[in-house]
């Protein structure tokens, strides 16, 4: 027990290390490929969608190490919420055009009213939202559809994310939200 405990210490380090030393390489990427795509790419359209798509990746990768570093924050009760009144509809539409290129033929559904608003930390609302569209988008057929609704439920506001995919295999619910449990 003593060796799993130590070796999960060791590994949570050394996730937390490698996540905040990869942060600074990936947002000088996202910073240059911004100062290319305004000078060089604005001749040509598909330099453009190049650059576009290149700079989503980069946008998704400084997202992933984000979350690391909140994961780690957050276990170790140093994670300190950000509060404040914020429009729930709005960060869905964001997290939409975000990942809008990954829907290819998928329709998605959406229901937004606007606004919703609830106090929350805007920014692990907006990881959360992504991670959830991002995850129905790529376990949903090519036939399927994917639905988002906001809604206030009383005094509450809600973000809905479903899909018609082929959802978790019971035997795999359990490690769903173990830290470095993964679903095929």
């Amino acid at each position: 027990e003593f060796r799993r405990v130590l070796f999960r210490s060791l590994r949570d380090s050394l996730t937390y290390k490698i996540a905040h030393d990869m942060r600074s390489p990936f947002m000088a990427m996202q910073l240059s490929l911004e100062l290319l795509q305004d000078t060089v790419a604005t001749r040509d359209p598909e330099a453009q969608e190049l650059f576009a798509n290149s700079h989503n990746s980069v946008a998704q990768l400084i997202e992933l190490v984000l979350q690391m570093l909140d994961v780690s924050r957050m276990e170790a009760g140093k994670l300190e919420l950000k509060r404040k009144n914020t429009d729930l509809a709005s960060i869905a539409k964001e997290a939409l055009a975000l990942l809008q290129p990954l829907a290819g033929k998928r329709p998605i559904i959406t229901g937004m009213p606007e606004p919703v608003m609830a106090n929350v930390d805007a920014d692990l609302i907006r990881r959360v939202t992504g991670n959830l569209l991002g995850n129905a988008l790529k376990f949903t057929p090519a036939d399927g559809e994917v639905r988002m609704t906001v809604k206030n439920v009383g005094s509450s506001a809600r973000v809905e994310i479903a899909d018609t995919g082929c959802g978790i295999p019971p035997e795999n619910l359990e490690i769903v939200f173990e830290k470095f449990g993964h679903v095929t």
